[in-house]
Order: C-alpha cells, then sequence, then structure tokens
C-alpha cells in the first residue's frame, strides 16, 4: 500500500513538472485603447487583428473595397511594392478564385 502511494506521488509529480516546463508565458496584444488577450506575432508587440497601429511592422491595410457600399477592408495585408494595392489573404483567396472563373472556358 505504502509502495503504491509512493509510485502515485512520483508519477503525478513527474506529469506536474512537464505541464509546468512546457508552460511559457504568452505575450498578449500591447493594444491601449482596451485589453486584448490575444497572442503577439513573432518580433511584434502587436496581435494579427491590432498590427496596423505598430508602424515598423510590415503590414498595410487591405486595398479591397467592398463593391455594395465601398467601404474598406479593416484587415492588414503584407506590405509589398509601393504600385501593389496589397489584399489580406481572404480577399486575395477571393480575388484569384474570382479571376480563375473568368478565365476558364464556359461550357453550355
Amino acid at each position: 500500500m505504502i509502495r503504491q502511494q509512493k509510485s502515485q506521488q512520483i508519477n503525478t509529480t513527474a506529469s506536474t513538472k512537464k505541464l509546468n516546463s512546457s508552460k511559457q508565458p504568452i505575450e498578449t496584444c500591447a493594444y491601449q485603447p482596451r485589453i486584448c488577450t490575444q497572442p503577439v506575432l513573432e518580433q511584434y508587440d502587436y496581435c494579427i487583428k491590432h498590427i496596423l497601429e505598430d508602424k515598423n511592422a510590415p503590414f498595410k491595410p487591405c486595398g479591397y473595397a467592398y463593391p455594395i457600399n465601398n467601404k474598406r477592408c479593416l484587415l492588414p495585408a503584407q506590405r509589398g511594392d509601393k504600385k501593389d494595392i496589397g489584399y489580406c489573404p481572404l480577399h486575395m483567396w477571393k480575388t484569384q478564385m474570382k479571376r480563375q472563373r473568368s478565365m476558364s472556358k464556359y461550357v453550355p
């Protein structure tokens, strides 16, 4: 009975050590107007939603304008050439799919 208790204690301490060692403090977003608990992007102080607040980040606002109300998308897009409009991943995918459909042959 004593052996079982000791083996259980050893197993539980070993498993808690694994859990504690694997937990690293997650840095949260530095957005000031309100508290944001999202994890930050590597090498930056902001999450993907607020990365546009960092002027040194290689992101710019998405260049997509919604056709219904002509409002612009609020998601970040990778900063590329100055000539490049630059879309967020969602609108980049949508424009590529639209282009593919228009290029494909119409089969009646």
